[in-house]
């Protein structure tokens, strides 16, 4: 196993025994019976783990929220204003195609 994977992995259990010695602390204290010793030491091993954990390399993007990141940078918006401008020139592409072929069969009728 990689060490440096192994680290971050400690630091888990820690955190994990740190929570466990605070929830024994939050017990003994609803028995009326308190030991402070439990939260101190569920304190320090979270904070030890906590320090551990802190060495892991984040993972890679998944790239799932793409599209909310493109909206947040304003990159949406130029997206769908080039998608807008495209579409505009290719209704005005058809528009004028139209027009032709109307003129076409006007100038054949008048013709023939």
């Amino acid at each position: 196993m990689d060490d440096d994977n192994i680290i971050p992995r400690i630091g888990t259990f820690f955190i994990a025994l740190g929570s466990g010695f605070i929830i024994l602390f939050v017990a003994s204290d609803l028995a009326k019976s308190a030991l402070f010793d439990l939260f101190f030491v569920g304190v320090l091993m979270g904070g030890f783990g906590l320090y551990l954990r802190r060495k892991i390399t984040p993972p890679p993007p998944s790239g799932r929220f793409e599209t909310w990141r493109n909206i947040r940078a304003g990159k949406y918006q130029e997206e769908q204003a080039q998608k807008r401008t495209k579409q505009q020139q290719e209704n005005a592409a058809r528009k004028q195609s139209k027009k032709e072929e109307r003129e076409a069969k006007k100038a054949a009728k008048k013709g023939g």
